[in-house]
């Protein structure tokens, strides 16, 4: 049953590297060329961890899992808006529209996925 968090979260960064492979290469590229396979990479494994740590929190100790679910968000939240910066002075202090688009998709549906499993979580524990 845990394993369950990892495959939906493969399953959606894999189909998010197909769209962006397939924008990249046949649609417009992508700038900087790298963001097609980085931008879901970096999700995946931020995402991957923040999740062992917040189910491992949940296990270990249940009566401090809001603090380190809400640590583990802002976390999660500050990473992702230092990729954002990042990007954006990569590319010259401008996002196009492809990138704001990926982005924006990748951390609703991350976001949607991580609350979801922690919800599950929760309630088979306590």
């Amino acid at each position: 049953m845990k394993n369950k968090y990892y495959l939906f979260l493969t399953l959606l960064v894999t189909i998010m590297i197909a769209i962006l492979y397939t924008l990249h290469h046949n649609i417009t590229p992508l700038k900087p060329p790298f963001t097609w396979w980085l931008l879901p990479l970096l999700f995946y494994v931020i995402s991957a961890t923040g999740h062992l740590l917040i189910t491992r929190s949940i296990i270990a100790q249940p009566s401090q899992f809001l603090n380190r679910f809400l640590l583990a968000t802002a976390v999660k939240f500050f990473l992702y808006v230092g990729i954002l910066i990042v990007w954006y002075l990569l590319q010259n202090k401008s996002l196009t529209m492809h990138f704001v688009a990926s982005f924006s998709l990748l951390y609703l549906s991350v976001t949607a996925l991580d609350l979801v499993s922690v919800l599950k979580t929760t309630r088979k524990t306590g």
